[in-house]
């Protein structure tokens, strides 16, 4: 059984995963009017979506012909950093700042050296090197330069609107330390304002293995692929064990059929699998009509189960729970009809007055997402 500390709290709604799909395939994005676009589809039923790598939209114009063309040689370059390493970052500063934040609006700070460390990579005595610092920092310039225009509902008892919204809202980029120095490859970010709902106001999260994001993207990206699609399928299908075609597993992961070796592509596959099977990710597989075709068959994939403990503190929990009431913009009364309390009790509850009970910090939690 996985522990707590072996998994990355992640985001897990339906434009996220989008979103996470299409930063690790640059092929899918195309040239536009000006700048390179990607179209999410529809990733719900009442919602649609686009990405788009550029300046902030309408700058184009004000913009000299210098500076445009500084731009899209800057988009050449994040194109090559669009890759699963560009998808572990995302994942990564997202759960930090979920594991942090009290409020929407809160920064975190992240070090390159941090995110390779989760990474699970060793650094050499003097420290990770300025190249695997500059490709952090290259994935991080991607993402904050990336915008999704977004149309549909965000919250709860809200209309349909459009948003635009950077992938990632980035601050600074150095820290100056008291003998004037600056501190490169440090940030100051927070998921871009269209994720903030589902992250903080209204969280759909699921749990991904850490081992995943420590797959070597050039040697075991079927690995890290597959690791993190089925912890999607585990979150919406709420159950322990799920049975995929495999053409549909092929694409989700942006993996081809051979056609001049499918028994390759097959073997490829199945030793991606077990190997999730061996490092704890998942904790079985198996085809459904194994003699079919590779494009005709299914696999069962059944989930590890997880032991999960909230450990964090009340105090933090009751801050966490307020600042989602108020982001909502519910009454006092309205969550303490969910919890099951009176609305006199969860005020003195919210002003530290009365700590929650273990029943309660459990339906405090549970409301949270957590």
């Amino acid at each position: 059984m996985r522990k707590k500390e072996d998994l990355l709290k992640v985001n897990n709604s339906a434009i996220y995963h989008a979103f996470q799909r299409m930063i690790v395939a640059p092929e899918k994005w195309q040239q536009g009017k000006a700048w390179l676009t990607s179209d999410l589809a529809k990733v719900t039923k009442a919602a649609t979506a686009h990405a788009r790598i550029g300046p902030e939209p309408g700058i184009e114009q004000k913009l000299s012909d210098s500076a445009l063309e500084e731009w899209r040689q800057k988009l050449s370059e994040y194109i090559l950093s669009m890759d699963d390493l560009t998808a572990d970052i995302f994942d990564l500063i997202a759960s930090k700042w979920v594991a942090q934040c009290i409020s929407p609006e809160q920064f975190i700070v992240v070090k390159a050296s941090e995110l390779l460390a989760w990474r699970g990579l060793n650094p050499t005595v003097s420290g990770f090197t300025t190249q695997q610092k500059e490709a952090i920092a290259q994935r991080v310039a991607l993402l904050s330069s990336t915008w999704i225009e977004f149309t549909g509902v965000l919250e709860r008892k809200k209309q349909p609107r459009k948003v635009k919204s950077r992938a990632i809202v980035v601050t600074s980029v150095a820290e100056m330390q008291e003998d004037g120095i600056f501190t490169p490859y440090l940030w100051r970010v927070r998921p871009g304002d269209l994720f903030i709902p589902w992250l903080f106001g209204a969280p759909q999260f699921t749990f991904l293995s850490k081992a995943a994001l420590r797959y070597d993207y050039d040697k075991y990206s079927w690995e890290k692929r597959i690791a993190r699609f089925c912890a999607w399928l585990f979150r919406i299908q709420k159950k322990d064990e799920i049975t995929i075609s495999t053409a549909r597993l092929l694409a989700a992961i942006h993996m081809e059929l051979s056609e001049s070796n499918p028994k390759r592509t097959r073997l490829r596959m199945e030793h991606a699998l077990t190997r999730l099977c061996d490092d704890g990710v998942i904790h079985s597989w198996s085809y459904i009509d194994p003699e079919r075709d590779l494009l005709e068959c299914s696999i069962q994939i059944v989930q590890e189960q997880v032991e999960v403990i909230d450990s964090l503190p009340k105090a933090l929990l009751v801050d966490k729970m307020k600042a989602k009431r108020k982001s909502l913009k519910w009454t006092q009364a309205e969550l303490a009809t969910v919890l099951q309390i009176s609305s006199n009790w969860l005020a003195m509850i919210e002003r530290k007055e009365k700590i929650p009970s273990p029943e309660l910090s459990a339906a405090i939690g549970a409301w949270l997402g957590l």
